[in-house]
């Protein structure tokens, strides 16, 4: 941008605050401050030059990476490789979305699954109209194993037809029984009734109307004649479907039978489990409480070992102060101990030690101990009392000793 001069400077300034009108040239004046005149000369200018067109411009498809845009392709018989592998994927039986997938991961045309299918019928139409140009010039020919496939798919066919011939008929003969009731205002004859009176009538072997017969007696006799043979095959019909019926109900009986024989075997076997679980759960609780006894008894039985090995300890302990206070004194002592029983009870009693630090022992050969008689003596002590024998003349002081 080119220096600007001080007067254009200060007009610009002015007419920003709406104080002036800049007055310049018709270049610098904006658009919609234009004049007319001047506004159509430039659109005359215009004229003379090309205008752009005012078609929508198409916007170009983006494609995805290696596959191509379906674009108008129309059928040829001489396809291209893309229309033969559409034909091989749909003559193996594949649907329209995997063959559309197919194609587009195999970098080929980009197919909506929706227009393979009308794209398929119209290449197929194409293919049938070559094959029979050349079936007529002779170019090829029925193949081996062809004839018999060919009367296969004829029965298949002819068995359809009828089926739909068959129903097609029946509803034939229904809406001409309908028809004819609407037109004479009577629902009277079937549809069985038609057809039956329209095949006598093709025949020839249809009875004259009432009215028009002239032999009364005669179609009495053959109408009493046909009843009882109708009467005949009806009973004949009935005691078939009877037996019929009869077979059946046997056969669901015998399926009744195996099926509670079964259902017995099954209740059996399952009793037997049952028996059989009910058995091992004793056996497990039975070696349970065993284990359970053993394990009270290996307690008990160490509960014990322990009370003896701590009255032996007591013992032991309790002959070595006896022993220590008979060798400090000189004199005998009766210590007061605890006797402890095999079965390992514990019972407050004295026990006589001798001068030597040994228990006495009774005439009986055990420890001699004296339960009772000791009330005021307490549990662990020793008194040291004068041997009668002693020559002193004056009795020591009593001392107690705590075991």
């Amino acid at each position: 941008m080119g220096p600007m001069t001080e007067d254009v400077v200060f007009v610009e300034a002015l007419s920003f605050f709406g104080t002036v009108k800049k007055e310049i040239g018709d270049d610098e004046r904006k658009p919609y401050q234009r004049k007319k005149s001047m506004a159509r000369a430039e659109d005359e200018d215009h004229a003379d030059s090309p205008q752009p067109s005012k078609k929508p411009v198409k916007r170009e498809i983006q494609r995805p990476d290696g596959t191509v845009v379906a674009g108008p392709r129309p059928i040829k018989r001489d396809y291209d490789s893309d229309d033969e592998r559409l034909i091989q994927l749909k003559q193996m039986g594949h649907a329209d979305t995997y063959v559309a997938t197919q194609l587009a991961k195999e970098g080929r045309v980009k197919y909506n699954a929706r227009t393979i299918s009308g794209r398929w019928q119209r290449i197929r139409k194409v293919l049938e109209e070559k094959e029979e140009e050349q079936l007529d010039d002779e170019l090829t020919d029925w193949h081996e194993g062809e004839d018999d496939t060919l009367e296969t798919v004829i029965q298949q066919v002819e068995r359809k037809i009828q089926q739909e011939k068959d129903r097609l008929d029946a509803r034939k003969w229904r809406e001409v029984s309908q028809h004819f009731a609407n037109v004479t205002l009577k629902r009277k004859y079937t549809a069985n009734a038609c057809e039956e009176r329209w095949h006598a009538l093709m025949t020839g072997t249809a009875d004259l109307p009432i009215e028009q017969d002239p032999d009364k007696e005669g179609r009495a006799r053959k109408r009493k004649q046909r009843q009882l043979e109708r009467q005949a095959r009806r009973a004949m019909a009935a005691a078939e479907a009877q037996e019929v019926e009869d077979s059946k109900q046997r056969a669901r009986e015998l399926i009744e039978e195996s099926k509670a024989v079964k259902k017995e075997e099954a209740e059996q076997v399952r009793a037997g489990k049952e028996a059989a679980r009910i058995e091992q759960r004793k056996l497990r609780n039975k070696i349970k409480n065993a284990g359970v006894a053993a394990k009270k008894q290996l307690i008990a039985n160490k509960e014990a070992w322990l009370a003896y090995n701590r009255a032996e300890i007591a013992w032991e302990k309790a002959k070595l102060r006896a022993a220590a206070h008979i060798r400090k004194y000189g004199i005998r002592a009766r210590v007061i101990t605890k006797a402890v029983g095999s079965n390992g009870n514990q019972a407050g009693g004295i026990v006589a030690v001798s001068a030597e630090g040994e228990p006495e022992l009774n005439s009986d050969g055990a420890v001699d101990s004296t339960i009772g008689g000791c009330g005021n003596v307490l549990r662990g002590e020793k008194r040291a009392r004068p041997d009668p024998d002693d020559d002193g003349t004056s009795a020591p002081k009593r001392t107690k000793t705590r075991v």
